[in-house]
């Protein structure tokens, strides 16, 4: 009596499915520490646990896993990117009041975002800003650039509509935020001097955090007493409506 492949077949694509994913955090591992041309085929079958043949097998040679590994990292910041956008980001697009902590709650997700991108992938830019053909600095423009204009778009339209200050550049207040967000990841030689490691507590990163936005926040927020409220961003575009009738 046969018996059905379906089950079969299923566990070989999630066997397979696993294995590629090992190989993949293993060259991003390789490729991070020994850049492009000193990472080995054989070292990433090792940290993976397979056969290089396995390797060949599913990315052909060494500069295929490297644009893989490459469009993995930049796809993961890119899709939560725009899931951030398309989430707190759409309370900014009614017709209601925008309320200061709304600001800070998307600051809040964004800056995170950033610690735990650099987190898991900052040695793989490192390799990026050694690399000698420029490839991948070209698909790293390409896959992450429209994510960041995303965010700089909105910045944008709440400076022509009013909400934030109007000498805000919403380019440069972007990157300014990515930076604070970034360094001390990227480089943390000065925060543990200025921080040592024995004298933080468990909520210290989300003082580190808090302190960022509210530096965000202050620049944005500069142009309006205390006392005064948030317009909603629809609201010079109905004043320009009613005076184009």
């Amino acid at each position: 009596m046969g018996y059905p492949l379906g089950p079969m077949k299923n566990v070989k694509v999630r066997d397979a499915d696993a294995s590629k994913r090992r190989i993949l955090d293993a060259a991003e591992e390789e490729f991070g520490r020994e850049g492009f041309a000193g990472a080995r085929l054989t070292s990433i079958g090792k940290r993976a646990r397979v056969p290089t043949s396995l390797i060949h097998f599913h990315f052909e040679d060494k500069e295929l896993l490297y644009r893989a590994v490459m469009g993995r990292a930049l796809q993961s910041v890119t899709h939560d990117v725009r899931a951030l956008m398309e989430g707190p980001a759409g309370l900014f697009t009614g017709s209601g009041p925008v309320r200061e902590e709304q600001f800070r709650m998307l600051g809040d997700a964004l800056v995170s975002l950033t610690q735990r991108f650099f987190a898991k992938h900052g040695a793989l830019l490192s390799v990026l800003r050694r690399e000698a053909d420029k490839k991948g600095r070209a698909a790293f423009e390409a896959e992450i650039l429209p994510a960041f204009e995303l965010v700089i778009a909105e910045l944008e339209r709440l400076r022509e509509a009013g909400i934030i200050a109007p000498d805000v550049d919403g380019r440069t207040l972007f990157l300014q935020v990515v930076s604070m967000a970034a360094y001390p990841v990227v480089e943390p030689l000065l925060v543990d001097m200025l921080y040592p490691v024995d004298s933080r507590d468990l909520a210290f990163e989300d003082r580190l955090r808090a302190e960022m936005v509210t530096t965000a926040l202050a620049r944005m927020f500069a142009h309006r007493s205390p006392e005064a409220g948030l317009k909603s961003p629809e609201a010079p575009r109905a004043r320009v409506a009613a005076r184009a009738r």
